[in-house]
Order: C-alpha cells, then sequence, then structure tokens
C-alpha cells in the first residue's frame, strides 16, 4: 500500500526552523545496506565537522570561511547529509549558510553582498540569466539572493515554464517548524526575503492552475484561505484580494482550451520527460501494412512454444513527419508511414526527383557484424532512437553494456542523421571504444541519448578495472565531450564470465537530466555542467538469476518518468514504485503492488497509468490507487499485458497477447476490446499512435492500423504484387535478407 509523506506545499506557510542543521545532523536513522559506492571525500567531512564546532562556538566568520572555501574547491563532491541520501558539498554548504541566526547571517554578508550586486545589476541590465544563476548556486543567502529567485521565478513564468516557476519561487518560503532532519538537511529555502508571502504562495497556486494540476490547486486555494483571507496585492494583471483572484481564474480554468499537445513521437514514451499524452485518440481499424523487422542476433531467450511466442518484444519506433524509424543493432530502418514502403526522400531542391528505392535502410554501422560476444549474454536487448529538430539519434552496435572480464571489446556508437535537410546524412558519430578516454577502461554507451539545447546526453559504464556508471554530455555540432560525470561503483561485480545488456536510460526535464541506474541508486544532475545534485540509495531486493534477467515476460524498460517536480522511479531491483521530489531527491511516497511491473505509460488526469501483466492506475501526488484492471475475461499468459501501451486523449491504449484494451484513463472503464489477432493475424507489441495510425512493433514484425473509415483499398500493382501464393509468403519470411519485404492490406501467415 501507498505511504503518504508531506503536503506539497501550504501547510509550511512562514514559520521558521526551529531546528538547527546541527541538531538535524545527529538526527539518527536506520542504515541501508548500500550495493554502491559514490564519490565522497573524508577530508570535506572533516572541514564540514570543524565548522559545526565552530558555529556551536559562535564563531561565525571562521565557519563560514570554511564553508566557502570547501564550497570552492570541492562543490560538486557529495556528502552524506542522512543514509542513503546525498547532496553535492556546494548545496550543503548553502543550507548551512542559509540556517545560520542573524547574528550569523550578518558576518556572512558582509562578505558577499559586494559581489552579489555587482551579479544583480549586471544579470538585470545585460538579461543574463547566467549571472542571476550565479547568485542562486553561488551566493544564495546575500542580500540580493531572493530578488534573483524572484526575477529567475518571473522569468520561467514568461516562457510557460511553470515547474521551474514554482521552484524558484518556492524557494523564497521557510520551511515549516516541525521540518524533519532530513528536510532541514537537504531543502534550500531563503531564510528572510523581503517578499509577501502571500504573494509569492498566490503565485504558486497560479502555477498548479495553470499546469492543468486541479486537485493540487484546489487544496492550496483552500489553506490559502484560511491563512491569507485578507491578502491583497497584484497577481495576473489584477490587483484586489488575491484569494478572490485566484478563485475566479480556477473557476475560468475550467472553460480554458489550451494548445494541442504535440503529437510527435520523439523517442521512448514519446519525449524526454518519458510523460506525455498524445493529443487524440483513433479509432483503430483494419490493418494497412506490414513489415518484417530484422532477427535480433544478440537475443538470448527460449521461445515458450505453447504460446506461440516469437521473442521479446525490442523494438520502439519513432515517427517523423510521414516516416517511420525503427532500428536494431546493425542497421536503421526508414519506412513509408502510409505504404510502409522503403520511405523515399522528397524531391532535391534542383527539381530533380529520387527513384522509388525498396532499401529502407538509411544507415549501417561500420562495425564488423560477424563479431558477437564470446561469454554468454544476459539481458533483454531493447531497440529506442530519439528525434530533436529534425534530427535522429541513435545508439548502434552491440547491445553489451557490461562486458565479461575476459571479453573481446565489444564495439558500439552513438550516431545522428540528418532527416530534415540532408535525407538522412550522418553529421554525428562517437565511439565509445575508440573516442573516450582511457581507452582501456572498456566503456559501453547505455540506451538511446537524449538532445536539446545543442547538447547530447547518454549513460556510460565502464568495466575497467571495476564497474563503474556514468553520464557524459557531448557538444552536437561537433561531438566534442563536454563532460563525464561519475554517478556510482558497483560493489559487487558480477560481470567476470558474462556479458550484461542494461539498456539504460535518461530522462530529460526541466534543465535537469534523472537517472535510475538499476543497481541501487537514482541521481539528478544539472544539464548545464554535470553537476550532481542529489543522489538517493536504496536497499536492493535479492538479485536476479542470469536466466531470470534474460526472460523478457518479467523485464521491462522503466526510465525515470517526470510530472510537474514529481520523479517517479520503478527500478528493477526493488518491488515498489518510488516517488521524489524532483529538485531535492526527498521521498514523497512508495508504493507495493501485488503484481510486477514493466512499464511506467506516463500522467493523466492526476493518475500515474502503470502497466505489467495488469493495468494499474496511481494518485501522482499521494501514490494511492486511483483504480486497477485485473486480467478481463481471459485466464492464463493470454489475458496477461503484452508490450508497452500508450496514453491518448482520454483513454490508455493497452496491449495483451491478442487484443488491446481501450480504457478510461480517469475511470479505469473498458470502452473496447479491440481483437486485433482477428483483425491482422498477427499478435500484439509496443504500442505507437502516430497521425491516423496505430503502430505496432512485435518480436519481429512492425504492423500498420488505419484509422476506422480510412482504409485505403489496394491498387492492382499490390495486389499482383503481394497475392496469397503460399510459396512467395514462405520466401518472404525465409530469404535471407528480407528487410524490405512489405505487405500490405494483407494478414500474415
Amino acid at each position: 500500500m501507498p505511504m503518504k509523506m508531506h503536503s506539497l506545499l501550504l501547510i509550511a506557510l512562514v514559520a521558521a526552523p526551529s531546528v538547527s542543521w546541527s541538531q538535524a545532523l545527529r538526527d539518527s536513522r536506520v542504515r541501508i545496506r548500500e550495493s554502491v559506492s559514490l564519490d565522497t571525500d573524508n577530508t570535506v567531512v572533516k572541514k564540514l565537522q570543524t565548522v559545526q564546532d565552530y558555529l556551536e562556538d559562535k564563531q561565525w566568520a571562521e565557519a563560514i570561511e570554511i564553508l566557502q572555501q570547501t564550497s570552492d574547491e570541492s562543490g560538486k563532491t557529495l556528502i552524506q547529509v542522512t543514509p542513503g541520501r546525498y547532496i553535492n558539498v556546494a548545496l550543503y554548504c548553502n543550507i548551512v549558510i542559509a540556517g545560520l541566526p542573524a547574528e550569523g547571517l550578518a558576518v556572512y554578508r558582509q562578505t558577499i553582498d559586494p559581489q552579489a550586486v555587482k551579479w544583480l545589476e549586471a544579470g538585470k541590465s545585460q538579461h543574463n540569466d547566467s549571472l542571476l544563476l550565479k547568485i542562486v548556486r553561488q551566493a544564495f543567502a546575500s542580500s540580493y539572493g531572493d530578488e534573483a529567485l524572484w526575477i529567475m521565478g518571473e522569468k520561467a513564468w514568461d516562457h510557460g515554464r511553470m515547474s521551474i516557476a514554482r521552484k524558484y519561487w518556492l524557494q523564497l518560503l521557510p520551511l515549516q517548524q516541525s521540518a524533519p532532519g532530513d528536510r532541514m538537511l537537504s531543502v534550500l529555502r531563503y531564510p528572510d526575503t523581503r517578499f509577501d508571502h502571500a504573494a509569492i504562495l498566490a503565485r504558486l497556486i497560479l502555477c498548479s492552475i495553470m499546469e492543468g494540476n486541479a486537485k493540487r490547486a484546489k487544496f492550496e486555494l483552500n489553506e490559502f484561505k484560511r491563512s491569507y483571507a485578507q491578502a491583497e496585492g497584484t497577481l495576473a494583471g489584477r490587483s484586489g484580494s488575491l484569494a478572490d483572484i485566484l478563485a475566479d481564474i480556477r473557476s475560468n480554468s475550467h472553460n480554458w482550451k489550451f494548445p494541442s499537445a504535440d503529437a510527435n513521437v520523439q523517442t521512448f514514451a514519446l519525449n524526454t520527460k518519458r510523460n506525455k499524452v498524445l493529443p487524440r485518440a483513433i479509432d483503430v481499424g483494419a490493418s494497412q501494412w506490414w513489415v518484417r523487422l530484422s532477427d535480433d542476433r544478440f537475443q538470448s531467450f527460449k521461445v515458450r512454444k505453447a504460446l506461440n511466442d516469437r521473442g521479446p518484444l525490442s523494438y520502439f519506433p519513432v515517427v517523423f513527419r510521414d516516416m517511420v524509424l525503427v532500428n536494431d543493432a546493425d542497421a536503421i530502418y526508414a519506412h513509408s508511414l502510409h505504404t510502409g514502403k522503403a520511405y523515399t526522400w522528397p524531391s532535391e531542391p534542383n527539381g530533380s526527383v529520387n527513384e522509388e528505392n525498396d532499401d529502407p535502410v538509411i544507415y549501417e554501422s561500420g562495425f564488423d557484424q560477424k563479431i558477437t560476444p564470446v561469454r554468454p549474454v544476459v539481458g533483454v536487448p531493447r531497440y529506442t532512437m530519439t528525434i530533436h529538430d529534425g534530427r535522429l539519434y541513435a545508439r548502434m552496435g552491440s547491445p553489451v553494456t557490461r562486458q565479461a572480464r575476459d571479453e573481446f571489446r565489444v564495439h558500439n556508437e552513438l550516431v545522428g542523421l540528418d532527416l530534415s535537410g540532408a535525407q538522412g546524412k550522418l553529421f554525428f558519430q562517437v565511439s565509445a571504444s575508440e573516442d573516450i578516454e582511457p581507452k582501456d577502461a572498456a566503456w559501453s554507451f547505455g540506451g538511446s541519448p537524449v538532445v536539446a539545447a545543442g547538447r547530447l546526453y547518454s549513460v556510460l559504464t565502464r568495466t575497467n578495472p571495476n564497474t563503474q556508471t556514468h553520464v557524459a554530455c557531448f557538444d552536437v555540432e561537433t561531438g566534442k565531450l563536454l563532460w563525464n560525470r561519475k554517478i556510482c561503483a558497483e560493489l559487487a561485480n558480477s560481470i567476470d564470465s558474462h556479458n550484461f545488456v542494461t539498456p539504460d536510460l535518461l530522462t530529460l526535464a526541466e534543465n535537469s537530466i534523472y537517472y535510475s541506474t538499476g543497481v541501487g541508486a537514482v541521481a539528478a544532475l544539472n544539464a548545464d555542467d554535470g553537476t550532481v545534485r542529489w543522489v538517493v540509495t536504496y536497499e536492493r531486493r535479492k538479485l536476479e538469476t542470469n536466466s531470470e534477467l534474460s526472460d523478457y515476460t518479467r523485464q521491462g524498460l522503466t526510465p525515470c518518468l517526470f510530472h510537474q517536480g514529481i520523479l517517479v522511479v520503478a527500478p528493477s531491483d526493488v518491488d515498489r514504485i518510488i516517488a521524489y521530489d524532483a529538485e531535492n531527491g526527498l521521498l514523497k511516497w512508495t508504493c507495493m503492488l501485488p503484481d510486477r511491473i514493466r512499464h511506467l505509460l506516463g500522467v493523466a488526469n492526476n493518475n500515474l497509468i502503470l502497466s505489467g501483466n495488469l493495468l494499474w492506475a496511481l494518485d501522482i501526488e499521494s501514490g494511492e490507487f486511483s483504480w486497477p484492471i485485473r486480467r478481463v475475461g481471459i485466464d492464463g499468459p493470454a489475458g496477461a499485458g503484452y508490450g508497452r501501451g500508450v496514453l491518448a486523449g482520454d483513454y490508455v491504449f493497452f496491449p495483451m497477447r491478442e487484443s488491446i484494451f481501450q480504457v478510461r484513463h480517469d475511470t479505469g472503464e473498458i470502452v473496447r476490446d479491440i481483437q486485433i489477432k482477428q483483425i491482422s493475424g498477427e499478435f500484439c507489441g509496443n504500442l505507437t499512435i502516430a497521425g491516423s495510425h496505430l503502430l505496432v512493433a512485435g518480436p519481429n514484425r512492425l504492423v500498420a492500423f488505419c484509422e476506422l473509415g480510412l482504409h485505403r483499398k489496394p491498387t492492382r500493382k499490390e495486389i499482383s504484387a503481394n497475392s496469397n501464393d503460399e510459396f512467395l509468403n514462405r520466401l518472404l519470411f525465409t530469404a535471407p535478407d528480407h528487410r524490405s519485404a512489405v505487405i500490405v492490406n494483407q494478414k500474415p501467415q
């Protein structure tokens, strides 16, 4: 069952904290058995212990000098604040300084204010956000820190970035008196802002309204009315009672029409937040076309003949305009969304027309395709890609991410193809084995990268001399490595005799990178410089056997999911769903489910939709059950979830083995049972909706279903080319090079 932790916001109104940071530091907790080691520095810990002694003796100047020096020299190092919780030293020093009594704070401001005011004035006059951010990070508790926070919040608001605006404005409010020790040591709040608390709270409520979070907005507004019923001010261009203005805005918000959601399928889980609802559902009709996907030479599974199974669901297509793209370890394929044929590029600018081709391959890895690992491969390969600004990014080569000790070097790379103006021309290429130093460290990339603002981010692992997990950042134009940040090292090394496939995916949201390592740690990094903001470790359950790790009916792909400041994780090595405050890593809630989760599908109507064998919905704020759907009408494996579903419009499309349940995501009501097996003769798989098409990526076929009423009749040429001739069908399925086989309007045999 779920465990509630703290309400979101308004109970912590204006009372100054009564618990000192040193008292919080002594708060004893039950220790956990960690499975990873993090980069901490005992010298830094000793310095900060000395600071504690100076503060207890009220030697403010000496304590502040050590804090500033430590922050400057070791600011990116991690420090453990409570068992299993780490933050970077610079943040920790800011928290200590912000918690000083008035006497100590005055001493600090005498030293920092002259520099802080220069940054503030230059930032305002030059419209330089980096200088304002410098105040927030390096002079937070200065006399000008609150003004920097206020301005940064307004700028984020003006750009429609509500979660970031909320983050800055919330830092202007102090913690409540009863805040527990972990919050005292992890949450940075400005000590004595000059801005009116009611005005700050009103803006936070406005953020909730604009985010469409009706439940949270209602709760916050009720609390605001109890404490600030008489408060007046200016909000949203109106002056008067803040409570009345907010109530009027909230009432009118029910009739607002927000801009249509983006319909692009950009990456795994649709966007880099791993949380997206497509703008509309489609009324699924007949199968339009299907293509054969390549047989993956890296799979290590046993086919379950009793279920007529064909293997794991490893493929996750992306869509760009009218192009469907899918990849495997060796190549990237492009098909027409409307016909399934090999994609034909539009006319060249000079007027020449490209000839229609029958080869869908637009990129093929340059590695020797005959080389396969010598040692056994453990895990389930997952092939994903990312589209950003008309460019396609993919991880290619061996899916092995942690290679055996005596294995020959496995090769993999990150590539970028220009889809918008260069007909798939390669413009970015970085090899893990050749371009990352030191080259003898057995580097390997994780899953497909995420991209934003000219930067590419990827998981990077090394297995020599020990297994370490990193996050790396590259310039997309030059391929230059900008930073390579170590997250953790595994304490137990199990890779001596086996190669492991762990297709790790990052989550990118609000200029932050989030990473669930799957080895006992979750981390948050600043996207600009790679500073590790916080790391949370947890006790892993009993590790699975190699056979279980390669069982595709058990294993899923669950990167972190970001929603309005909440980070949801479902690590494969624990038996629960966990939600953290994305800003500081503090636990919000946990939920134990009686069934294994393989996919975090997204958040709709405040419901977090999860799937495995079953479909579930949890309230995103509390972790409480909204509704569950159990197996409906069918017993046994055929009635279990099969593949990743998709959120679209008011519905979640949940694939079973032979059918798709179309379910209302607000109530859990099943409105339709789409019999895919009867329509197409094919089993289900991973779902994607693109325009008026439903794409189903099975173990070795990609099938497109058109919207009901839009079924296209085949031409005579297509009927002739794709007859029901049994010999032709058998040939298409068994030919050595069958990647371009396309069948239109015909059930697979």
